[in-house]
């Protein structure tokens, strides 16, 4: 059986910037990573990152060059205010936003193409990515070392390790094999609806001359866009590969229960 100093479960942008920290910080650990998904291509919200978790990526994981050529700056957050009757054009809307670009960065991450970008840059490192390992088991062994068991192509697998550190977001795995209770957030009646499109012009393609000189020119499309109306938000944020992530958060006790499909949701924005 193969020991190894740290299993990550979950190579998601959690574990992939673990894995990727502790190889830079400690380069002789060796380090397993196991990946349920046989690709990374999911979709996922969290791209609007703020400015420590930036000075993290490119102080701590040396992510500087990789965020400019494959990712998108922000430029900060910018929130828009319609009329109560909410038929105000864009350009006459209430506006608060920078105009100009923040002097400490952050960006929009497309967390698709990041995750499948750490895999390789992690292999490339030495670290030992496993694409389609499905955990089924974890043994803490308090005199150690821990066992963890995982499942790849039919085949059952087991490891030993020093350390098991848990990056597999809601499926909560190593809390789940301790007993710990999964904490569910229930003070805030939210919910939120997203998607992807492609093809949307962005705030930048109003030719309004006032428009576009009241932020001096500066890119509102890389902001995170917000236009607020009572009892909900609608964002707009930019990322890389000419998408744009569109989604609506809301309060059910206001909105009721929102949107649960395309259909409704491209309505409930139309709206």
């Amino acid at each position: 059986m193969r020991t190894y100093d740290v299993v990550v479960l979950g190579s998601g942008i959690a574990g992939g910037f673990l894995a990727r920290q502790l190889r830079l910080a400690r380069p002789g650990l060796s380090i397993l990573v196991l990946e349920a998904s046989e690709k990374m291509v999911d979709f996922k919200v969290g791209e609007s990152t703020v400015e420590v978790a930036a000075n993290y990526m490119i102080r701590k994981l040396e992510l500087g060059t990789y965020l400019y050529q494959h990712q998108l700056p922000k430029n900060g957050l910018r929130f828009f205010f319609d009329s109560e009757k909410k038929d105000l054009p864009l350009t006459e809307m209430s506006e608060i936003g920078s105009d100009h670009m923040p002097y400490h960065p952050s960006f929009q991450l497309e967390r698709a193409r990041l995750e499948h970008d750490l895999v390789q840059m992690n292999r490339d490192s030495g670290v030992e990515v496993l694409l389609g390992a499905k955990v089924t088991d974890v043994v803490i062994d308090p005199d150690g070392p821990h066992t963890v068991t995982y499942e790849q192509d039919g085949e059952t697998h087991q490891v030993h390790t020093r350390w098991v550190a848990d990056a597999s977001g809601r499926r909560h795995l190593l809390a789940r094999k301790l007993g710990h209770k999964i904490h569910k957030e229930t003070r805030l009646n939210t919910a939120a609806g997203w998607g992807r499109y492609r093809n949307v012009a962005g705030l930048d393609a109003v030719r309004d001359p006032a428009w576009r000189s009241r932020v001096r020119y500066t890119s509102r499309h890389l902001s995170t866009n917000h236009l607020m109306y009572d009892g909900y938000w609608i964002w707009f944020i930019p990322l890389a590969g000419d998408l744009m992530s569109v989604g609506v958060v809301y309060d059910k006790d206001r909105i009721g229960p929102g949107p649960r499909n395309k259909e409704a949701f491209e309505a409930f924005i139309k709206s």
